[in-house]
């Protein structure tokens, strides 16, 4: 049951704004502009092709630099319902669905609807993402300094690490003392699959913001 809510969640789902306007990222697209892939390690993370990115977008800065979006899609006539990251990839000309994204299969039946509609959350670099590279560069303000510096660690970390052989005295330890303004040492970061196919496998490959 708790699968069901979630999944009817997603029909709620928020757009962003557009990067430098007011207009939410709500998009209605051919079905042919999409396809579908075999699974291959990508987790929940398609490709989308960079000029269509822009396309959606428009021509600001932000998204001509922009790497990836979390994407809700509903599909009744080509996939059904999916969700998770797209990030940019060279040499495709349409957008590539993994099955791992596929949260509810199409329609049994023939939809009225046969376009697909494109829900984009976030852009990646998002604002978020802006501020921590002002940290790391060392001209970030006080409020944004703690209000990223003081960010705890979810339940879920908290039970990997313990799951993974850590004490759960240790893990309070580093929980009190990261309560402290600048005593973290961890961060969140937003994963995606590989877009390249040049990445090692088992390596992880962690961008700057330069």
């Amino acid at each position: 049951p708790h699968k069901t809510i979630a999944r009817l969640k997603l029909l709620f789902s928020s757009a962003c704004n557009a990067p430098n306007d007011n207009y939410p990222c709500l998009y209605e697209l051919d079905v042919e502009k999409f396809e579908i892939i075999e699974e291959c390690g990508h987790l929940g993370c398609g490709y989308i092709p960079q000029d269509m990115v822009v396309e959606l977008l428009g021509k600001s800065q932000r998204a001509q630099r922009a790497h990836a979006v979390q994407v809700r899609l509903f599909s009744p006539s080509k996939f059904g319902i999916g969700k998770g990251m797209l990030v940019v990839k060279k040499g495709i000309d349409k957008i590539q669905i993994p099955k791992s994204m596929i949260k509810v299969e199409r329609s049994k039946t023939t939809p009225l609807h046969t376009n697909v509609v494109l829900v984009i959350t976030e852009v990646f670099p998002s604002s978020r993402c802006e501020e921590m590279a002002k940290i790391l560069r060392g001209n970030a303000t006080a409020k944004q300094k703690r209000a990223h510096l003081t960010k705890h660690l979810s339940s879920m970390v908290e039970n990997v690490l313990y799951a993974k052989g850590l004490s759960r005295e240790i893990i309070d330890q580093y929980i009190d003392n990261s309560n402290e303004q600048g005593c973290n040492n961890h961060c969140h970061l937003i994963g995606v699959a590989d877009p390249t196919s040049m990445i090692p496998e088992g390596c992880v490959f962690i961008t700057g913001l330069g």
